[in-house]
């Protein structure tokens, strides 16, 4: 499908803001997971840049430039000099981690991969990234690369990678990850596992919903058996980050995820604000 142009079709929302496009990437995304291939024609605006949310600018040169530097290191022989923070997940979790902002009050609800961004990036030395399999195309996950040059060039770079941040899943390439994270120590010592608080799932209306707790018991039972992790049992109102020893499989530290409750909101003023476990 060829859509011209974009500010002459979509009539909702306010262009330039990025809450705007949500509902049109939630469409977008419906047609690509049916086959569909869509051309948007999107017209210049002041200054001969592009129109409308500079969300899909941001992300977009995130993106491209991670792939420049990362595609010249891997074929140079270099070494990393940027931060560079992996996250992985699975495929099906993509973009369903959701939760309120109290720094984002005009969107209801921000994705766990939009919030790491936001928290770790600093173009073009610091990045939060998730290398996609080519079926991704939004945020942290949008970079992807050819089989050959993934499997021969990039994966080497991980182990110079600063952090890890990992959201176990159940497919036997989410164990793969795992278990070549446990078995290599240096890789282990810098892997932050995660495990959201299962009320905090919240996909959008093209990604087939799951039986959450159902899924995460699949996961913490799989990574026991099949990988010698010892994750602690998901719920519903509170999530872990979690480091795990490589020898024995269990935690080595635990952080519960934190939340700002707000109280006595008066006007335009915070009166008294308390952290909570979420």
């Amino acid at each position: 499908m060829i859509l011209d142009s974009l500010s002459t079709l979509v009539r909702s929302g306010v262009e330039n803001e990025a809450e705007s496009w949500a509902p049109i990437q939630d469409w977008l995304l419906t047609h690509r997971w049916q086959g569909r291939t869509i051309i948007l024609v999107h017209h210049e605006g002041k200054g001969g840049k592009p129109r409308g949310s500079s969300k899909r600018r941001v992300y977009r040169r995130k993106n491209e430039l991670l792939k420049l530097h990362l595609t010249a290191l891997a074929k140079d022989g270099g070494t990393i000099d940027k931060d560079l923070f992996l996250y992985l997940r699975p495929l099906k979790l993509a973009e369903t981690i959701r939760f309120r902002s109290l720094f984002e009050k005009r969107l209801p609800l921000i994705s766990f991969e939009e919030a790491l961004s936001r928290a770790v990036d600093k173009l073009p030395q610091r990045y939060a990234f998730c290398v996609g399999d080519g079926d991704e195309r939004w945020g942290v996950a949008q970079v992807s690369f050819e089989n050959e040059l993934w499997t021969k060039w990039i994966v080497p770079l991980f182990t110079n990678v600063s952090a890890i941040i990992s959201m176990p899943g159940e497919t036997n390439g989410c164990l793969n990850e795992s278990h070549l994270i446990r078995s290599t120590n240096e890789l282990c010592n810098r892997t932050i596992f995660v495990i959201p608080p299962l009320n905090c799932y919240n996909p959008r209306i093209w990604k087939t919903k799951l039986d959450i707790k159902d899924y995460y018991n699949q996961v913490i039972k799989r990574h026991k058996q099949e990988v010698g992790l010892h994750f602690p049992d998901a719920q519903m109102d509170v999530g872990v980050f979690l480091v795990m020893d490589p020898h024995t499989g269990k935690p080595v530290k635990q952080l519960e995820w934190q939340q700002l409750s707000v109280k006595n909101f008066d006007g335009n003023k915070f009166q008294g604000i308390e952290t909570t476990s979420v």
